[in-house]
């Protein structure tokens, strides 16, 4: 995953194989998400990114993983994340959004799973 940009401290996820940013694409969707960080590092300090940069949320550590919707273009995603900033939680994290972005009809989870 790489930061969006400093100024806005949004991270958006890598464009799945390559794919070039289009206003709208009908064969796409955009989901947005939030992350009330409370995991800690060795340190104690709380986690918001891995070592190497990436976005980080560990539910089984207490991190609060929000999904706020589902969006048809990344414009509609990040206008939405303006609007958030403005609601309590969010705005106490305004740099913890995430927007990951998924092909219509396209498998996401091909492998099976065990249960340990």
């Amino acid at each position: 995953m790489r930061e969006a940009g400093a100024s806005t401290g949004i991270v958006e996820a890598p464009h799945p194989r390559g794919c070039e940013r289009s206003a709208v694409m009908s064969d796409r969707v955009f989901l947005l998400w939030h992350v009330h960080h409370v995991a800690e590092d060795e340190s104690g300090a709380v986690r918001h990114f891995d070592a190497d940069g990436d976005f980080r949320a560990d539910e089984e550590e207490g991190d609060d993983v929000k999904l706020l919707g589902v969006y048809s273009s990344r414009e509609n995603a990040m206008a939405r994340i303006e609007r958030a900033k403005e609601l309590d939680g969010f705005r106490d994290e305004p740099e913890c959004f995430y927007v990951s972005e998924y092909t219509l009809d396209e498998d996401q989870w091909t492998d099976g799973f065990t249960t340990i």
